[in-house]
Formats: structure tokens, sequence, C-alpha cells
């Protein structure tokens, strides 16, 4: 039996007896970005400075919601720290994050 190898960088010989199709194109090794690294490139855009309504899921399984406007970033704890509308100053981890919205300001007076 003789095993032929190809150089991969070369254009593939027509010609040979090749089991794999030609791929075209760069591979993408990078996962895909995180809900909580999307929600840090949109604080540092300024996109989260409005009223922002937050879900949450702990590891426990404890599930809440949390609506304020981000006050600062605790970096060390990865955690938003959000002022409600009571004026409460509210831990918001970024690993129990599930869902992040901006909330409008005519439903919020609607609210009111």
């Amino acid at each position: 039996m003789t095993i032929t190898l190809q150089d991969p960088t070369q254009e593939r010989d027509q010609r040979a007896r090749h089991a794999f199709p030609e791929i075209q194109g760069e591979v993408e090794l990078r996962a895909p970005r995180t809900l909580a690294e999307d929600l840090l490139v949109s604080f540092r855009n300024g996109e989260l400075q409005s009223e922002t309504a937050f879900e949450l899921t702990s590891h426990g399984g404890y599930a809440r919601s949390v609506t304020g406007t981000i006050t600062y970033l605790d970096m060390e704890a990865n955690t938003f720290m959000v002022r409600s509308g009571d004026g409460d100053l509210m831990r918001v981890p970024l690993r129990d994050v599930t869902s992040a919205h901006r909330v409008a300001t005519t439903a919020r007076r609607q609210d009111r």
C-alpha cells in the first residue's frame, strides 16, 4: 500500500481520491460571546445608561427581576450595581443574568 500525503497549504489535486471536500474560508475558532460579555460591551459603549430590566436566576434556583439604572460596575465582584426607582442599590451578578432589556420611559411613567 502506498500513501501519498498532500501539502494542505497548496491547492488540492482534483485527480486524487480524497475523502474530504475542499474547504473555503476561515474557520471561526472563538466561541460566541456570552450574555455577560455583551452586557459589558453595551455598558462600556454607554448603551445601558437608561433604565434597564434584568432577569436573574441564581445557581440555587432563586429567580428575580431587577429594574433600575446602572450606577457602576464592580469589577472585582463582576457585578453591576443598579439603583432602583425607590433609590435602593442592588447587586446584579453578571453570571446570573438570563436576559436584559432597556425600559422605555413612556412605559415607566404609566406604571407610576
